[in-house]
């Protein structure tokens, strides 16, 4: 099993949550339920896909009067993601998240 870490922010978290999974940004304003909304951030910023790094990073979030913060996934798994570049990875396709295979980090 691998570590592969997903970037995103807590304005998204509830929207993960509910579906127990994570989508590329394009999906969000077609599926046919829960949130519609989702921000997009510069480490992750791809509209038809989700990118994955190998390594936990830290980055920012700007000021904001809304609850946005930095938040980064960790899935373990097994898949071979397709390479977009060193050790950045992509997924066309929703991840399914579980407790058993994910955490957040905040």
């Amino acid at each position: 099993m691998k570590k592969l870490y997903i970037p995103t922010t807590t304005f998204n978290f509830n929207n993960i949550l509910s579906s127990e999974s994570v989508s590329p940004k394009a999906y969000y304003e077609r599926r046919g339920f829960g949130y519609k909304r989702w921000m997009e951030i510069p480490e992750n910023n791809i509209d038809n896909a989700i990118l994955l790094y190998d390594d936990a990073f830290a980055f920012e979030r700007p000021a904001s009067d809304i609850e946005d913060h930095p938040m980064l996934i960790e899935i373990e798994t097994d898949k071979d993601y397709p390479k977009l570049e060193e050790g950045v990875y992509y997924s066309d396709k929703t991840i399914y998240l579980s407790p058993w295979n994910t955490r957040f980090v905040f």
